[in-house]
C-alpha cells in the first residue's frame, strides 16, 4: 500500500515503498553492494525473474511445467505475439514477401518451427547448433531465384556477421535484446 507522509522542513511529501513479498527496489539496492554475497544472490533472483517475464511474453510454452498445455492448446493460442504473426504472415506470403524472423531464445525458434509446420510455411533455421556447411546451404537455398522458402528463422546471436540474406524484404524481431546493438547487427 502506498501512502504519503507530510514531512521535512520544506513540506515535501515522502513516499513509502510499495509493500510486496518481493521488494524489487531492495533487491536492486542490495545488488550494488560488491562485498555482499546476499546482494549477489538477490541480483541473480532478479535476473531470473526478468528472464521468466521475457519468456512468458514470448509464449506460454516456454515456461516450466507447460508441457501439459500442449495437449489442449494450439501453438498459436499460447501467445499474443504469435497470434499477430499468424495474422501477418499469410498476407505477406500472398504478396510475395520473404521474411526473416529473429529470436533470442532457441526454444522460441522451436515453437516457431512447430508453427511453420502447422501452417505449411517453408522455412529454414539458423542457430548456434547449425554447422557452417548447413548454414551456407540454407543461405543459398533461401537466396536462390524463385525459392519456395518463405521464412528464415534465426537466433539473433547466431546470425552473426557475413550473412547475406538480401532477397528478404521483411525482418521481424520476435523478441529484442537488452543490448540494442545486437538487434542492429541482426538487422
Amino acid at each position: 500500500e502506498e501512502s504519503t507522509d507530510g514531512g521535512g522542513e520544506n513540506g515535501n511529501a515522502k513516499k513509502r515503498r510499495v509493500s510486496s513479498n518481493t521488494d524489487l527496489t531492495a533487491v536492486v539496492a542490495s545488488s550494488t553492494q560488491s562485498d555482499s554475497k546476499a546482494g549477489e544472490s538477490d541480483w541473480r533472483k532478479l535476473m531470473n525473474l526478468l528472464l521468466q517475464l521475457r519468456k512468458i511474453c514470448n509464449h506460454v510454452f516456454l515456461m516450466n511445467g507447460a508441457e501439459d498445455l500442449r495437449e489442449y492448446n494450439d501453438v498459436v493460442e499460447g501467445s499474443g505475439k504469435l497470434k499477430m504473426l499468424d495474422r501477418m504472415l499469410p498476407r505477406m506470403k500472398s504478396d510475395g514477401n520473404r521474411v526473416l524472423i529473429f529470436s533470442q531464445f532457441t526454444s522460441m525458434l522451436d515453437i516457431l518451427e512447430e508453427y511453420c509446420e502447422s501452417r505449411d510455411h517453408m522455412y529454414v533455421r539458423l542457430d548456434g547448433e547449425t554447422n557452417r556447411v548447413q548454414r551456407r546451404l540454407d543461405v543459398r537455398r533461401y537466396n536462390a531465384p524463385n525459392s519456395p522458402i518463405f521464412i528464415f528463422l534465426i537466433s539473433t546471436r547466431a546470425g552473426g556477421l557475413g550473412l547475406n540474406l538480401a532477397t528478404s524484404d521483411t525482418v521481424i524481431l520476435y523478441d529484442s535484446d537488452w543490448n540494442p546493438q545486437v538487434d542492429l547487427q541482426a538487422m
